[in-house]
């Protein structure tokens, strides 16, 4: 069980929406996911570290950057380009 004094370093997980300004249930995605280190599951909801919640960093939304995506197209390109080569025997 934990005591009083260890829960003040943890929110519930509509204090933790709160400050993160996203819904509770995306809070509780992230826990499951295990993006909130020391998160844990009361009953049906989360209680959360406060110290998580202060280093949390989004990841980026959206598509790659295009030069991965160029990059990925041009390795993908020299591949059939030397498979194609093979194959002539050239």
């Amino acid at each position: 069980m934990i005591d009083e004094k260890a829960m003040e370093d943890y929110v519930d997980q509509v204090t933790a929406a709160k400050m993160l300004k996203i819904t509770q249930g995306r809070i509780s995605q992230l826990c499951i996911q295990g993006r909130f280190q020391g998160a844990m599951k009361i009953g049906w909801s989360w209680i959360i570290p406060k110290v998580a919640i202060e280093n949390f960093k989004p990841r980026r939304r959206g598509p790659r950057p295009k030069s991965t995506q160029n990059e990925a197209d041009r390795d993908f390109l020299t591949s059939a380009i030397n498979q194609a080569d093979n194959l002539k025997g050239g």
